[in-house]
């Protein structure tokens, strides 16, 4: 028998596991520690999962959705997107852990959502094909504890042409360089930490979805893809077209590679192809990182969809969420990295200058510049390391 707790979130009340009574050390709670997972932390992420959704209905003018969300635990997204998209849906929540099919069975009575959720009790890529046989799906969310890899195949064959595919990944060490080997097992792709790590991350999981739809004869549009408190959460809408793939990975897909030395960053576009692992600006051996997503990050008329929404509803992380979505359109058509101060500083031996008065700097000398959501730390910039660290000896 679990022990539960209430709690509200969105337009929803459901019950989670006392994180109380299975703490384990000290005070310290793990959401993994949980009989059933929640965490709390991905709140944001689930208020602009509803968000996008609204803006996905609207946009291409649908009445009617099928949702899935194959990896629902308590069943807190999957009874958001029932209770607060205003369309007519069906939204199918499972899980393969009993326990897990239990509560979610009981949230949704408790939300009085039995006209609009679906509950099952099987393995996830097992309810996908099934769902790909019997029904037409609009949208599938993949949000697993760790790595959506096992996953992608069976959503991407399941998605309907122009579809809307949500994924969210926390396996951040391998993405981010730290299993460099298990990053190429796993992603087929080269991953090192460096500076500006956390966007490589993001970049490299999204070229993976795009080169695995790609092997389908499948294309994808970015719509939101962003970094928030450990995870990475990446939405796309998926067409047919072998021949928009084709385009799509010689356009959008490639390598970035990183001089430590230096600091120096060269961006190299097409797939399959491999750079030169050496720094054109130093000439010494440089990092190389890739395949990954070069292209954009959000969907500026999706952004200005789901700030307008937000401005409606006004979630209890509000500021947060509006800041995040500002920031991913003020970075949206600058280079596919970012510098950090802290970085900059080591290089000119000296303080870390303040982001927001860099980024001025740089735009106040012709530099396109803003701050990013990736780091609180970290600056976009066209301009190249060698012409800012000019910038802050002449502006200081």
């Amino acid at each position: 028998m679990l022990k539960l707790v209430s709690i509200r979130e969105g337009l929803v009340e459901i019950d989670i596991p006392d994180p109380e009574y299975y703490t384990k050390e000290r005070g310290y709670h793990d959401p993994a520690w949980l009989p059933v997972f929640y965490n709390p932390r991905a709140e944001i992420s689930r208020d602009l999962g509803v968000l996008l959704l609204k803006a996905y209905v609207d946009i291409h003018g649908l009445e009617r959705i099928n949702i899935v969300e194959p990896l629902s635990a308590t069943g807190i997204r999957g009874i958001r997107y029932a209770k607060e998209l205003d369309r007519d849906c069906t939204v199918y929540i499972n899980d393969l852990d009993k326990r897990a099919f239990k509560l979610m069975t009981r949230n949704m009575i408790k939300n009085r959502l039995e006209d609009r959720i679906v509950v099952s009790n099987l393995d996830a890529n097992e309810l996908l094909m099934k769902l790909h046989r019997d029904t037409t799906i609009d949208v599938v969310d993949i949000d697993p504890y760790g790595s959506p890899v096992p996953f992608l195949e069976t959503a991407l064959l399941t998605l309907k042409d122009g579809g809307l595919l949500m994924v969210t990944a926390t396996d951040i060490a391998v993405l981010y360089g730290v299993y460099p080997t298990t990053c190429v097992r796993r992603y087929q792709s080269l991953s090192y930490r460096t500076p500006f790590s956390i966007e490589t991350a993001l970049r490299i999981l999204i070229g993976y979805i795009s080169r695995q739809a790609a092997r389908l004869d499948k294309y994808l549009r970015v719509v939101l893809c962003y970094y928030h408190q450990l995870y990475l959460r990446v939405c796309v809408e998926l067409y047919e077209g072998a021949s928009k793939a084709n385009e799509v990975l010689s356009k959008e897909i490639g390598y970035i590679v990183y001089c430590p030395n230096c600091g120096h960053r060269t961006v190299f576009r097409g797939y399959p192809y491999t750079p030169s692992p050496y720094c054109k600006n130093c000439k010494l051996k440089a990092i190389l990182l890739g395949p990954l997503w070069l292209g954009e990050l959000c969907n500026e008329e999706y952004c200005n969809f789901m700030l307008d929404s937000l401005e409606r509803i006004k979630y209890r992380h509000y500021k947060l969420e509006k800041k995040l979505l500002t920031l991913l359109k003020e970075e949206n058509y600058m280079p596919p990295y970012y510098y950090s101060v802290t970085e900059i500083a080591k290089t000119m031996k000296t303080v870390e200058p303040s982001p927001s008065k860099l980024r001025n700097l740089l735009v106040e000398s012709g530099y396109k510049a803003t701050l990013t959501h990736f780091d609180s730390k970290g600056i976009k910039t066209i301009a190249s390391m060698h012409e800012i660290v000019e910038v802050l000896k002449h502006g200081r």
